[in-house]
């Protein structure tokens, strides 16, 4: 079956396709032939000119586009990086946030600190008064008198 379908494809008459001549039409007047071909070279010429001009917008639109193309893939490659601090930052944070809670139940059990630093947070005294009662003993952080503080008055003093 398939060798005559093959033959009989061969065997049929092609169908009457039109023929272009493009030498149908020219006028016969040396005038008119030169009218109609500076007509036709205008229109090629503003044709060239289109497509010169489409092909410079599509060269422009290109390089935009690949420039865009390599920002964007700045942005992506901005991006990881911010992922990979922020990853890093939560390990970071997690330990801070341990060592607040540690703090915290320290100062609620209570934390002995050096006679100078509680001098400092605590509230001025009277200047009389000390110079009347403490002359014969200076305050110096080599004193080992030590004393409870609470978590918020070792931040005001910070």
């Amino acid at each position: 079956m398939k060798g005559l379908c093959a033959v009989s494809c061969f065997v049929a008459k092609p169908p009457d396709l039109s023929h272009t001549d493009l030498g149908q039409n020219i006028p016969s007047d040396p005038t008119e032939r030169v009218d109609k071909a500076s007509s036709l070279l205008d229109n090629l010429g503003r044709s060239l000119r289109t497509v010169r001009h489409s092909a410079d917008e599509l060269a422009n639109a290109g390089a935009i586009l690949a420039e865009k193309g390599d920002r964007m893939a700045d942005v992506a490659n901005y991006i990881k990086e911010a992922k990979a601090h922020s990853a890093k930052m939560q390990a970071n944070i997690a330990d801070i946030l341990r060592l607040i809670k540690d703090m915290k139940s320290a100062s609620e059990a209570g934390v002995t600190l050096p006679a100078c630093l509680l001098a400092s947070a605590m509230p001025p005294v009277n200047t009389l008064a000390r110079s009347q009662s403490n002359l014969k003993t200076p305050r110096s952080c080599s004193m080992p008198a030590r004393a409870r503080a609470s978590f918020e008055d070792i931040l005001d003093f910070l």
